[in-house]
């Protein structure tokens, strides 16, 4: 099960303005609550994983698999 990583005391690598909340799941940056994109990765039935993106890895269809589809 992926777990959401939660940013501590870092700004956003992405925009470096903000506050950052969480990590990128493909190239750890942390990010703001405006540059992250949340995902859920299906598999099986009624059960999904999330997982939380910078842009440029969410369009990653190497990083982001369900992209790619």
């Amino acid at each position: 099960m992926n777990k959401i990583r939660l940013a501590h005391n870092a700004t956003c690598e992405v925009c470096g303005k903000k506050q950052a909340v969480v990590y990128c799941d493909g190239c750890d940056k942390p990010l703001c609550e405006e540059c992250r994109v949340f995902d859920i990765w299906c598999s099986g039935c009624g059960y999904g994983e999330p997982h939380v993106f910078c842009k440029a890895c969410n369009e990653n269809p190497k990083i982001n698999i369900w992209k790619g589809l």
